[in-house]
């Protein structure tokens, strides 16, 4: 009936290819990029191969058919190598291969072992044991849920490896070579390197050389207009401003006035007041005037001039 389940023996399922087995000894293999199989798993790696796909190994021999330490049926895939103490069975039209090796690995075969000293399943023996097996396709289902479980366990332990293999090397680094003890210590002992400028590079920052023609800028100083310097709070004042302006701004060189050939001075004198009076008078439009306009400029200087004339 379709959809049931049968007991059936190994023999009726698989595919025996046992007489295709050629062991190689020791001394006559030569190293190569084929692995070699024996009764529990590989064992080393030929220069040859004498299968090609995927094929299903039994153990046939040692200790391991009755601790099971490792897995009794185990696939191999690609091209490999096997020796005689491995049977080499492959599913039929009727099985699929991979569903027969997790049935082998759920089952207790200690019933079919022979020897004493050491445990053997001949191929008799082995095609007689008996599998419950459903439909083929209920078993390439099967096989393929138990078989993503696998290769997500494998992935695991790869991870494992590399994150074990890793804090390795950082114990190895950190508390045996000291290697952050010695970087320290090397950074140490290197001279510091002072930055070089160019000898064809100019001092004077972008925004200074952007500035008009005639007007000299010295770096890190406050605005150089007379009408600046005498707002700024003076060294020494009281109060609130001469504690939050800071230390009194420099004034630059005397510079060249663009309307007028008067050359100011680098502090207000009063031959540096007589020269503004004299500039405002030829040229309103003069940069030296400050926030005031020309005429109010004008009318005190005036007025100054009358006062010190009167008795």
């Amino acid at each position: 009936m379709a959809g049931e389940w049968r007991k059936r023996p190994l023999g009726e399922l698989t595919d025996n290819f046992d007489g295709m087995r050629v062991p190689v000894k020791e001394a006559d293999r030569h190293t190569g990029p084929y692995p070699y199989y024996g009764a529990s798993g590989i064992v080393d790696h030929v220069d040859s191969y004498l299968f090609d796909g995927e094929y299903l190994l039994i153990a046939e021999d040692g200790e391991n058919l009755r601790t099971r330490t490792t897995p009794v049926a185990f696939l191999a895939r690609g091209q490999f190598w096997v020796n005689n103490h491995a049977h080499i069975v492959r599913g039929n039209s009727e099985a699929d291969t991979r569903f027969i090796m997790y049935a082998l690995s759920a089952m207790d075969i200690s019933g079919y072992l022979t020897g004493s000293t050491m445990p053997k399943l001949t191929q008799g023996n082995m095609n007689r044991i008996p599998l419950l097996t459903p439909p083929l396709v209920e078993q390439r289902a099967i096989a393929h849920i138990l078989g993503a479980l696998d290769d997500k366990i494998e992935l695991n332990r790869r991870m494992n490896e590399t994150l074990e293999a890793m804090a390795r090397a950082l114990f190895q680094s950190w508390f045996v070579d000291f290697d952050p003890v010695r970087a320290k210590s090397e950074r140490r002992a290197s001279p510091r390197k002072s930055p070089t400028s160019s000898p064809t590079a100019s001092p004077t920052p972008s925004s200074a050389r952007s500035r008009p023609a005639g007007r000299s800028v010295r770096l890190g100083t406050w605005p150089t207009s007379s009408a600046a310097a005498r707002r700024a709070p003076r060294r020494g004042s009281s109060g609130r401003a001469a504690r939050t302006a800071g230390p009194r701004p420099r004034i630059s060189p005397p510079f060249r006035h663009p309307y007028c050939s008067i050359r100011s001075a680098a502090s207000p004198t009063k031959d540096s007041i007589r020269s503004a009076r004299a500039c405002f008078r030829q040229a309103p439009s003069c940069s030296r005037r400050g926030p005031r306009s020309a005429t109010s400029r004008w009318r005190k200087s005036r007025s100054r001039s009358i006062k010190a004339s009167s008795p």
